[in-house]
């Protein structure tokens, strides 16, 4: 935010019926604040725009969304008040809000790099801790927490969060995980899970992140991190310990420097879990330095019981298998070219192994890209593999321009005369390279040799030493016969290095007759092929998952890990999804006084729910809306992935209305969002120009939604 004289600037053009627009108070990022008067009866308003002629529908929806969370919020005091949100210009919009003359980033850069004094920031520290805490139990999630949202009145004491643009209203949400130069949030206060490359889902506790992160910068007058690029940003906040800030300046005592980096814990189940804890914490250091003039060192968190349940995101029992898969890494990193498959039954873990692969000891050395197979319709051929080369183009346009520069060098001599039948299939590397002319049309079997040729030619200039590349394609059983050639092709070219090649596939769905199969008998005769197998959870790493779960020793939940563990036959997905119905069901409580859950062995006991997690989701899914219903049918006929604008087409209905219907399983985790624009569909004057992508939560969940169409009706609503 770049402050303007707020007594001497005048409006430049901005006109408002009923307003009398003043000077221009300041500025955050596209979004500029006036001083005004409401003329009917001359109170004092302050009035936030988009500073731009024509501004983007994307900014003007986030904008509308910011007003419309406000509006929602309106009883929490904390909360900025938006008395009304007006439409001006050329497609703006305009918030009318109480007035608020100063923001915290006003006072940050008032201090040029000192930090303000101790208990100005402990009473900043509990009044937005205390507003968190209540967005959150709204289920509201911030995302954009930073000085410059976070608006102050010295004169009143008073302070207001504003900035709601991108705010989550789902319990949990997975970040997207391709980086581009636009990663959703500010890129200095933004969580390690809200970066897209944690392997897991955001929630409330990643505005704890951000509120540790800005209270570093209040104390020592810096951020913890510097950084120039959107890589650097990321890997800071994913790896890099800060300073402590009581290292840096001299007034912090340790304690409170201990609450900032408890709040700034990389993983979110080492930071505060509630905002009442915090609060006990910062109010205790209050206390103290009224009181005495100094803070002593104490054990933080005593006071934080956790509310929420969560599922534990930790791998079971699978501690072999993920070494093996880490010793493949090094191997190519060394210059190897490895395939290794890893099968098993559906719900069994495969996917959720391969992905603790994606840690930053591995982003950093190299690159991971995935895709995925879709179950009841193949479509087009390549478009599984074009996903995941699409991964490293969107990887390197987030590097700075000198790099990226090196890299469209390389691809211009690897790719030559033919890079059109890249762009073909991944038409952003002309974001790289640029438009290429058109290619010579060959017969197709000499067009097909040529494709693979070149894009196997293509991924030569990623896999290299010093930037090896793992690719995983999961779902294999589904693969399209193209594909399976050029796999073929490529794990057997002894041109290629530094390649580790990763199928997943089902091993229950893989009959004799099966092209899979056949591949596979192909395969293990040229090269060598590295097996994972794997089995269903055995009653030890059950009961570790549920201790976890609920936040207790083993042995005290062996009684009911050994009944999930017989209802489930050790398999992770079913087991969580039972963990979940429990919950929601009201036999798994929180034990008041303790950070520790309860459950119900007599309420558990339900002998009527299937052993088939096809048909216990299919029971979850009947207690949806019928409309909610019939829209997940025809998004399972669409496939695992989905976008809004085609089965708004099959539904038949607007938009908005579809977005509207596909809520209630966002917010039950039956479906996923894979981009932030679901948020803004309701919020658009054109919602036209947006086309979210979601994904049901695991194939079986897909199953189920394919299986509660009639079996006469499945051909009348099958694409």
């Amino acid at each position: 935010m770049s402050a303007v004289d707020p007594f001497g600037v005048s409006t430049s053009g901005i006109q408002l019926p009923g307003y009398e627009i003043g000077a221009v108070l300041y500025r955050v990022g596209a979004r500029v604040a006036y001083r005004g008067i409401r003329l009917a009866d001359a109170a004092a308003v302050d009035i936030v725009t988009l500073d731009a002629a024509y501004p983007h529908p994307k900014q003007v929806a986030e904008l509308k969304r910011d007003g419309a969370i406000a509006r929602k919020l309106s009883d929490i005091e904390g909360v900025l008040r938006v008395d009304a949100l007006l439409l001006h210009g050329r497609g703006n919009l305009a918030l009318v809000c109480e007035p608020m003359p100063s923001s915290l980033q006003q006072r940050v850069d008032a201090a040029q790099g000192q930090g303000l004094a101790l208990d100005d920031v402990l009473d900043i520290a509990s009044r937005l801790a205390g507003t968190l805490g209540a967005i959150h139990a709204r289920d509201i999630v911030h995302k954009a927490l930073m000085p410059g949202h976070v608006l102050c009145d010295p004169d009143k004491c008073a302070i207001r969060l504003t900035g709601f643009g991108i705010a989550s209203e789902l319990e949990q949400e997975r970040q997207g995980g391709q980086l581009t130069q636009h990663l959703e949030g500010p890129l200095p206060y933004i969580s390690p899970e809200q970066t897209g490359r944690m392997s897991r889902d955001l929630d409330y506790r990643s505005d704890y992140y951000s509120l540790g992160v800005i209270l570093y910068e209040l104390l020592t007058g810096r951020h913890p991190f510097e950084a120039s690029t959107v890589l650097e940003w990321v890997h800071s906040h994913i790896c890099r310990l800060p300073p402590p800030p009581h290292e840096l300046s001299p007034q912090v005592p340790e304690a409170v420097s201990g609450i900032v980096l408890k709040l700034m814990s990389k993983s979110p189940e080492a930071r505060y879990q509630t905002a009442n804890g915090l609060i006990h914490d910062l109010q205790r250091c209050r206390h103290a330095l009224h009181s005495t003039g100094q803070i002593r060192t104490f054990a933080l968190g005593e006071r934080d019981l956790a509310d929420r349940f969560f599922l534990p995101h930790t791998l079971y029992g699978r501690r072999q298998e993920l070494e093996q898969l880490f010793s493949l890494f090094e191997s190519v990193v060394r210059g190897g070219l490895e395939l290794c498959l890893v099968h098993g039954a559906p719900g069994v873990g495969k996917s959720s192994l391969v992905n603790e692969i994606d840690k930053p000891s591995v982003r950093e050395r190299g690159f991971l890209v995935q895709g995925k197979f879709q179950q009841f319709q193949h479509g087009d051929t390549y478009t599984v593999l074009a996903t995941a080369l699409r991964g490293l183009v969107q990887q390197l346009l987030a590097e700075p321009e000198e790099r990226l520069a090196q890299w469209r060098e390389r691809l211009h001599h690897a790719l030559k005369s033919n890079a059109r039948l890249v762009t073909d299939l991944v038409p952003e590397l002309e974001l790289v390279i640029g438009q290429p002319p058109e290619v010579i049309e060959l017969p197709p079997v000499e067009a097909r040799n040529r494709l693979h040729i070149v894009l196997t030619n293509f991924l030569r200039v990623f896999a290299g030493e010093g930037h090896p590349v793992v690719l995983f394609l999961d779902d294999l059983q589904w693969c399209d016969a193209p594909t399976l050639e050029f796999l073929q092709r490529l794990v057997t070219a002894r041109e290629l290095s530094h390649l580790l090649v990763i199928g997943a596939y089902r091993s229950n769905e893989i009959g004799a007759g099966h092209p899979l199969r056949l591949w596979l008998d192909d395969l293990h005769g040229q090269i060598n092929v590295r097996d994972l197998r794997l089995g269903p959870l055995g009653p030890e790493s059950v009961a570790r998952l549920v201790a976890d779960a609920l936040n207790r020793e083993p042995d005290e939940v062996a009684a009911l890990s050994d009944m999930l563990h017989d209802k489930a036959q050790g398999n992770p997905f079913f087991t969580n999804e039972l963990l979940r119905q429990l919950h929601k069901e009201g036999a798994i409580t929180r034990d008041n006084g303790s950070r520790k859950w309860n459950w119900d062995l007599d309420a558990v006991r339900w002998s009527g729910v299937s052993n088939d997690v096809v048909e216990f989701m299919v029971e979850n899914l009947r207690r949806l809306e019928p409309a909610t219903q019939r829209v997940l049918q025809l998004a399972a006929c669409i496939g695992s992935t989905f976008d809004l604008q085609t089965l708004s087409a099959v539904y038949q209905h607007p938009l908005t209305e579809t977005a509207a219907v596909l809520l209630p399983a966002l917010r039950q985790q039956t479906i996923v969002p894979l981009h932030s624009d679901y948020r803004l569909v309701a919020d658009s004057a054109e919602p036209a120009g947006f086309n979210p992508s979601y994904r049901f939560q695991h194939d079986r969940v897909q199953q189920a939604a394919y299986a509660l169409i009639a079996a006469q009706r499945t051909s009348e609503v099958h694409l």
